[in-house]
């Protein structure tokens, strides 16, 4: 009987340690689903944020791209300019110039004719002019 008594208490302790055990059991997988569900969670929230970033940099190279062909344009736009710029300040600097040789060509020529020359030199002046 004493050994019978002996074995239902151990039988009851390894019955009560079982339903520990299995409670604790129960306990670690639902943390562990409560893990999982968590990190899965999160890896959705990651590849949201991950694809939307990727859009983010795929429009600013786009847009990073348009600039600089915007700038080449300009830039070629703007040494055209330039060129034409530099052309007509050219072109007025040579009237200028032409004007100016004209201006000193008229007035020497005057200038020589004013000049009082004795009659025997009038003639060699009259033939160099």
């Amino acid at each position: 009987m004493r050994k019978f008594e002996e074995d239902r208490e151990r039988h009851i302790k390894q019955q009560a340690e079982i339903e520990r055990l299995a409670a604790q059991l129960v306990e670690k997988d639902s943390n562990l689903q409560k893990w999982r569900e968590e990190r899965d969670r999160l890896v959705d929230t990651l590849e949201v944020q991950l694809k939307t970033l990727a859009f983010n940099t795929m429009q600013k190279d786009k847009e990073i791209a348009e600039l600089k062909q915007a700038a080449l344009k300009d830039s070629g736009k703007d040494k055209e300019t330039d060129i034409e710029e530099l052309r007509k300040q050219l072109i007025e600097k040579d009237d200028f110039i032409k004007e100016l040789k004209q201006r000193i060509n008229h007035e020497s020529l005057q200038s020589l004719a004013e000049v009082p020359v004795p009659e025997e030199g009038q003639d060699k002046i009259d033939q160099s002019v």
